[in-house]
């Protein structure tokens, strides 16, 4: 069975990931290693930035898309959701800024997909 890093088409692989982290609910979670080792194994160049207060996760992302790269958001608030759909509403039309409502700290990485 191919894993799901193997199932990625060419058509559906962007050339690269910018990985927005928020560290308190990561703390038992080999996250750094997860995501090399998935991105690596998909042939992805990718990117971390660490956040460390509110509205960090926002300024982030804000950079990463102004600056092209494909973002993958974990949002548990809903009212952060609503923010950053209103805010990034032409990103994420355009397939460039993905948000994932749940909270980090359940999230599966093999299930974790750049699109919806």
């Amino acid at each position: 069975m191919a894993s799901k890093s193997e199932q990625i088409t060419e058509q559906d692989r962007p050339a690269s990931v910018h990985v927005i982290v928020n560290p308190a609910p990561s703390r038992r979670i080999p996250l750094l290693a997860i995501l090399n080792q998935a991105f690596r194994d998909a042939g992805i160049k990718w990117d971390i930035s660490i956040t460390h207060g509110t509205g960090d996760g926002s300024e982030l992302a804000r950079k990463a898309v102004k600056a092209g790269a494909n973002v993958v958001a974990v949002e548990a608030d809903a009212r952060a959701i609503t923010s950053l759909e209103a805010e990034f509403s032409p990103a994420i039309a355009a397939g460039q800024l993905v948000i994932h409502h749940m909270d980090a700290r359940s999230l599966d990485f093999a299930t974790l997909t750049l699109r919806h």
